[in-house]
Formats: C-alpha cells, sequence, structure tokens
C-alpha cells in the first residue's frame, strides 16, 4: 500500500474502531457490526500473552490503537505512549464495554465464553471450557452427606 492508502486505511481503523471487530476488510472497508471485540487477534493475543484469562484486556485494546497511530501519517513512526493516552481510550474502550453488557448481556456472555473456549482450543485445552451442565449442579457432582459420614466413620 502507498503511504497515502495507509494513512487512509489507519484513520478510517481509528475513526470506527473497527480493527477490534471480526470480518475486518481494510481494503472495502467493511467490517462486522453485530461481531465487536470478535477479531481474532483477541484470542491470538490473549492466548500468548495472557493464556488462561477470561474477559477482554482493555489495556491491550488501548496499545493495539496507540500502534494504528503510529501509521496515521501512512508511515511507521514512533508514536508517544502515555498513560494520559492509554487511559482516555481504556475510558472508551470500558464504556463501550458496559454499553455491549447492558443492552446486549445475552450476547456479550456468549461473546466472552466463546473467546475463552476459541483461547483454550488454541492451547489445546478444550476441556478446561465451560461445561453448562456441570455450571448448572449447585452441588458440583458432590455428595456432600456422603463426605460428612465418611469423615466421620473414619474418625470414630
Amino acid at each position: 500500500m502507498a503511504p497515502v492508502q495507509i494513512k487512509q486505511a489507519v484513520m478510517w481503523l481509528l475513526e470506527t474502531g473497527a480493527f477490534a471487530d471480526c470480518d475486518l476488510d481494510i481494503k472495502a472497508r467493511t467490517f462486522n457490526k453485530q461481531k465487536p471485540f470478535c477479531h481474532q487477534i483477541f484470542k491470538d493475543l490473549i492466548h500468548n500473552q495472557w493464556y488462561g484469562r477470561k474477559g477482554i484486556p482493555l489495556a491491550l485494546l488501548a496499545i493495539i490503537e496507540c500502534s494504528l497511530r503510529g501509521y496515521v501519517n501512512g508511515r511507521k513512526a514512533t508514536q508517544e505512549f502515555s498513560e494520559s493516552i492509554v487511559k482516555t481510550r481504556w475510558e472508551y474502550y470500558f464504556k463501550k464495554l458496559l454499553a455491549l453488557q447492558k443492552k446486549s448481556p445475552v450476547w456479550m456472555k456468549q461473546m466472552r465464553e466463546g473467546l475463552y473456549q476459541d483461547i483454550l482450543n488454541l492451547a489445546n485445552l478444550h476441556y478446561l471450557g465451560i461445561d453448562e451442565d456441570q455450571m448448572k449442579d449447585e452441588d458440583f457432582g458432590i455428595e456432600f452427606e456422603a463426605l460428612e459420614d465418611t469423615i466421620i466413620a473414619q474418625a470414630a
């Protein structure tokens, strides 16, 4: 891409926030608005850097955006990375995630669980994923009475 095209693409990514969304096509300037925060980069980065943590690291979004801003003039440039910049962008993404949680709680729950499961699959640890049937069992399959009876019998 020519520097002018890079500049235009980066400006579009920053203005729309589309870099975080799924089905991103920079050349066509399209992304899937029904899949916010679902870009593959989350799965890859969380797997590689923050393995095992659930949720979206908001600081990571701010870092990605700061990196994009390094190309805002169409060429790679050193970008200031300061707490004030990261804090402002962190707050923006935090508010966006809160809006999603408030207005689409079922979707948000599914997105988080799907993201976590995809990360586990990348690590070949799919067996650690969320099993809805196990989550419904408040006793976790444990027979508490039998446990108590066994320990009492051993003590006697």
